[in-house]
């Protein structure tokens, strides 16, 4: 006979079906929906720690606070989720988590501190050995967004180099777009027009 399952194990099932409801309206849109659904996802999560659960309704919840516009709320929650994987010395994850407060704080404004957490990310990633990875394109393509920012153009332009020859070693095409569109807009901040013009050809061929 098929035994049912216990009151917690029904409630856990029903965090995951909770999660992946909310993660699906926040790609929608409809955060209406979704918040309250993550939010119960989360306690449920916490109740059983689940870690991994707990993470990735952090990380949608994040995603939605951004996308309403509330930055400083989905930065609060990313930091949680950088937490998390200390917890459980999550080595892999670490170095990719720290990317997205970083993107905020790019966003913001707030060039310092988007800066410290490109170069953690960087840090935790070499230290592992990793060098020719999306997340160091990504991490490097961000540094160079936040020197040109700073009025660091030469070095800008370092990174940027470096992240698009990483980018396009690893076949990534959308990081190679994401790196010329930099690189674009160091050439036209220094006046080089059609240098500008044909790393926008190259990035618009990829798309």
């Amino acid at each position: 006979m098929r035994r049912c399952p216990t009151p917690r194990a029904a409630r856990r099932a029903l965090a995951h079906v909770w999660f992946c409801t909310g993660a699906l309206e926040v790609f929608r849109g409809d955060h209406k929906t979704a918040r309250p659904l993550l939010e119960s996802s989360l306690e449920v999560a916490q109740e059983s720690n689940d870690v991994d659960l707990q993470i990735q309704c952090l990380r949608s919840l994040g995603f939605g606070a951004f996308d309403r516009g509330e930055p400083r709320r989905a930065r609060e929650l990313e930091l949680r989720v950088l937490e998390l994987r200390r917890s459980i010395n999550d080595v892999l994850g670490i170095p990719a988590t720290y990317t997205t407060p970083a993107n905020i704080e790019l966003y913001t404004g707030v060039l310092p501190q988007a800066r410290a957490y490109y170069e953690q990310s960087l840090a935790h990633a070499r230290a592992l050995g990793h060098t020719a990875t999306f997340n160091n394109a990504f991490a490097l393509n961000g540094l160079g967004a936040v020197m040109r920012r700073m009025g660091e153009p030469a070095l800008a332009r370092q990174y940027n180099q470096e992240a698009l020859e990483i980018s396009r070693g690893i076949g990534h095409e959308w990081s190679v777009a994401d790196c010329l569109w930099e690189l674009g807009l160091l050439a036209a901040d220094a006046g080089e027009f059609a240098l500008a013009e044909k790393y926008l050809d190259e990035m618009l061929a990829i798309y």
